[in-house]
């Protein structure tokens, strides 16, 4: 038996056309999402309201076909783009269930004119008390993830006579892999990104047509033993490059080459202070202050913390952080950053009180452990202190098991 028809749904002025198969926003523009993407927002729009799996997605999508977690959360990543939903607060995550289309309710039908007019003014009222309301118990929006996105297409063979192509779509695929691991980076899948190997493309067309703000692209030259690869990382916005490098290595066997060097074009991207992370930093540092969200803050601090090392600029770091406190009370994010300043404080002498300092930066650490569901990125910096807050309390089982939590979650 066939499934029900759908019919068109609209969500933040986007337009779901489900027989079509398209999207269209408010001005008729069709919105690019692909296909497997548009399966899964079929799928749940089908159970909206309810929570659907992950295995059940997975069933239903590629119908046995084996595919990792990624694909899904990939397919999650581009409807949330497509529907203007970063926020999340139409298609939620549901912790260690599933997802849940949560759609807009229909408009009330007037039930009669009597009614309207006996309504209005306290209509009026309603709306008079939800504006007071408003100003006066505001609480801060959830804060949008600006985290960079990446596509990374397949490398060009440059060896003399070819016959290495292989090596070239093995370098991206295992880029793609490194960066999907990533707590500082959204990465398109290969699928995706692959169908643009091989052609001249407009960066900015592909930026375009697969939401992401930056590029990657390369060569591979293999010549005997020698492997070189060069890597080039576009801005998709404006068609510019932003980084480029060339890696060298030699040995006999060429996947080893390859894992190398895919290894050292992750760890120049990615990482606490590789090249896309230096893109956040000069983004949040030329908003204005009164436009600062949580990531901006957070942003400020580390870079800060890592351009300069005083105790000065470690007491500058705190104060960009509890200001973004003030404006952002629960953020898990802050609230780990805050509790690095006051471990470097006391563990560089820095400190009047360091036994506070020590204990404040503990004690910030498993506050924010005990946050449901953090992000990555707040898991990595909360295990990253508890390893040494543990190896100082002299619970080196502790200690090594954070370290070994930390090492997981940014193994590049």
């Amino acid at each position: 038996m066939s499934e029900p028809a759908l019919a068109p749904i609209t969500i933040n002025g986007v337009t779901i056309d489900f027989d079509a198969g398209l999207l269209r926003d408010a001005t008729g523009v069709e919105v690019p999402l692909r296909a497997q993407s548009f399966a899964v927002l079929r799928e749940l729009a089908r159970s909206a309201g309810r929570v659907v799996s992950k295995d059940a997605l997975m069933v239903a999508v590629w119908q046995g076909v084996a595919v990792t977690d990624d694909s899904l959360v990939q397919c999650i990543g581009d409807i949330r783009r497509a529907l203007h939903d970063e926020a999340q607060a139409v298609l939620r995550t549901v912790p260690r269930r599933g997802y849940r289309l949560d759609l807009p309710s229909p408009p009330a039908q007037a039930r009669s004119r009597r009614v309207a007019i006996f309504a209005f003014p306290l209509l009026a009222l309603a709306a008079l008390l939800a504006v007071v309301a408003t100003f006066a118990f505001r609480t801060p929006e959830a804060p949008v993830d600006r985290s960079p996105s990446i596509a990374v297409l397949p490398f060009d063979d440059m060896s003399a006579g070819g016959g290495y192509a292989y090596l070239g779509e093995g370098v991206a695929e295992d880029i793609i892999a490194m960066l999907a691991r990533s707590a500082d980076v959204r990465v398109v899948a290969r699928y995706s990104s692959f169908v643009y190997g091989g052609t001249p493309v407009d960066i900015r067309k592909i930026g375009v047509d697969l939401g992401v703000g930056y590029v990657l692209e390369g060569s591979v030259r293999r010549d005997g033993d020698k492997l070189r690869i060069v890597a080039q990382l576009n801005d998709a916005r404006t068609g510019e490059h932003v980084w480029a490098e060339r890696f060298d290595e030699a040995g006999a066997d060429p996947m080893k080459l390859m894992d190398a060097v895919s290894g050292k074009i992750v760890g120049a991207l990615t990482g606490e202070r590789g090249e896309l992370r230096s893109e956040l930093f000069r983004t949040a540092w030329a908003r204005n202050a009164t436009a600062l969200d949580e990531y901006d803050y957070y942003l400020r601090g580390v870079d800060l913390m890592h351009s300069q090392f005083s105790a000065e600029s470690n007491a500058e770091v705190a104060r960009i952080v509890q200001e973004g406190l003030a404006a952002v009370p629960e953020s898990a994010l802050l609230k780990i950053l805050l509790a690095w300043t006051h471990w470097r404080s006391a563990y560089n002498f820095w400190s009047d009180d360091p036994q506070a300092d020590f204990a404040m930066a503990g004690g910030l650490a498993r506050e924010v452990l005990a946050t449901p569901d953090p992000t990555l990125r707040v898991q990595l910096k909360t295990q990253w202190l508890l390893g040494y807050v543990n190896m100082r309390e002299g619970n080196f089982a502790k200690a090594l098991a954070a370290a070994r939590k930390a090492l997981a979650l940014a193994p590049y």
